[in-house]
């Protein structure tokens, strides 16, 4: 990697360690984000990622660097059961939680301190039929269980809550819920069935 391109980004250690501070109370040291990183399959796919962002534009023997970065945080993701592509953009401090069936689309850009839970889906405008839209989180934003998200923009302070859909944009400091579940007689009346 050339060196103008090199002092151009800062090295993943300082994101790492942003993100680190957030999972554990450890000193955050090379030796200790590693070991935490091989152990725990929640931070696995952040470490990778940072490292995988950091020589994205390697040349020369960095592109094999490059490569060998990439198949890790695959192989991070696979182990994780989640899709996190390398070329999403997330500030620093992001925190995994339970990730378990977590999708985010590539070209979603997620501000600094976010939390993503199990079974998130960040989708894109290609569900709506809008090619060009993507979704941008602000800093500080909480993201319950299996929330889904679509191409939207969401503010900074945000707490998301479980199994909400959020289709069109949020300000800042707001609180997202679920919609109540309503029963309703398949034929179309007001009345509810008697279920006895």
């Amino acid at each position: 990697m050339n060196e103008n391109a090199r002092s151009s980004r800062s090295r993943p250690t300082a994101e790492l360690k942003a993100d680190f501070a957030r999972i554990s109370h450890e000193s955050a040291t090379a030796w200790t984000m590693f070991r935490r990183a091989m152990g725990d399959r929640d931070f696995m796919p952040v470490y990778t990622l940072r490292h995988c962002q950091y020589w994205e534009n390697a040349a020369g023997p960095g592109r094999i660097v490059r490569g060998l970065w990439r198949l890790a945080h695959r192989i991070a993701c696979h182990r994780a059961g989640i899709v996190l592509p390398a070329t999403v953009r997330i500030g620093a401090g992001l925190r995994l939680a339970h990730v378990n069936g977590l999708y985010v689309d590539a070209d979603t850009v997620i501000g600094e301190g976010a939390t993503l839970s199990k079974g998130v889906a960040i989708i894109n405008g290609s569900f709506f039929g809008h090619e060009d839209r993507h979704a941008e989180i602000g800093h500080d934003v909480f993201v319950g269980s299996n929330a889904v998200i679509g191409p939207v923009r969401i503010g900074n302070g945000v707490f998301i809550a479980p199994l909400a859909s959020v289709l069109s944009d949020v300000a800042s400091g707001a609180l997202v819920t679920a919609a109540k579940a309503e029963v309703r007689p398949l034929d179309g009346s007001r009345k509810t069935p008697d279920l006895r």
